[in-house]
């Protein structure tokens, strides 16, 4: 067990060295430092971002057995590399190519599958995957 300078125990929150006699009132808790998400959206604890879509995306195939659907309703996105930024640049599009190469890289949903889904996905859910690509490109002040 912790103590202080005074002999009261102690117990380690994050940096903080808190007395056990201390008010709950008084300890200072630590915020998520994580750079705030739009709406929908949400940390994993591995850093990876998770958004649930506000209208799902259904993709058909026709098969030897007909049609098949898939319903897409969350998108989850990774950090992104210096590859991704690299090959995103380099696409054809402008901003707008570089903005589908970094969403589709960073959600894995890549080729014409992956852009398929983006063209599909409701402007705000594009809108949202766009801002959550900026949270993990955005260099910090």
């Amino acid at each position: 067990m912790n103590m202080d300078d005074f002999g009261a125990p102690t117990i380690n929150y994050g940096a903080q060295a808190i007395g056990l006699d201390q008010p709950a009132a008084d300890i200072e808790v630590q915020q998520d430092q994580r750079p705030k998400l739009p709406k929908g959206a949400a940390w994993n604890p591995d850093g990876n971002v998770v958004l649930s879509l506000r209208h799902p995306v259904t993709l058909t195939a026709t098969g030897p057995g007909g049609d098949v659907g898939s319903v897409i309703s969350t998108l989850s996105f990774s950090p992104l590399t210096g590859a991704d930024v690299m090959r995103a640049q380099a696409a054809k599009g402008g901003m707008a190519g570089s903005m589908n190469g970094l969403i589709q890289a960073s959600t894995g949903l890549v080729g014409f599958i992956g852009e398929d889904v983006l063209k599909r996905l409701d402007a705000r859910d594009y809108l949202a995957a766009a801002a959550i690509v900026g949270v993990f490109t955005d260099p910090g002040q």
